[in-house]
């Protein structure tokens, strides 16, 4: 049994909080079928995200749409939104084009960010 800290620190109030204060930290952070990263790396690739995100427009409360397979990139993505204060809104990736148009018309989504794989489904909106 361990012993409780006499004053435990307070946790981050976010998940990319969370990600930063393990940043020192070794071992890996998030792992995927052929791709892993460590706990700086994640959070270097969410704080880049986020930048992107940022020079796209998006800001806080804005919906982000995410139109991805699962992935190092994906995660990064979602949680690089979630720093900025916006909204993530995964995208189921089994949509035919009209139910994709009616998630993006309807979910007030700002961006949708897909993979090019997706191309032949995102519809003209």
């Amino acid at each position: 049994m361990t012993a409780a800290r006499a004053t435990p620190e307070p946790l981050p109030q976010t998940l990319a909080g969370l990600v930063d204060l393990r940043a020192e930290a070794t071992g890996d952070a998030v792992v995927f079928p052929g791709e892993r990263a460590g706990y700086r790396e994640f959070s270097e690739a969410t704080l880049e995200m986020a930048r992107r995100l940022h020079g796209a427009g998006i800001r806080k409360g804005d919906r982000v749409g995410l139109l991805m397979n699962a992935s190092l990139d994906a995660f990064a993505l979602q949680v690089g939104a979630m720093r900025l204060g916006a909204i993530p809104v995964p995208v189921n990736a089994r949509f035919k084009a009209r139910e994709l148009e009616y998630v993006i018309r309807h979910s007030g989504m700002r961006i949708l960010v897909a993979e090019p794989f997706y191309a032949d489904v995102v519809p003209e909106v």
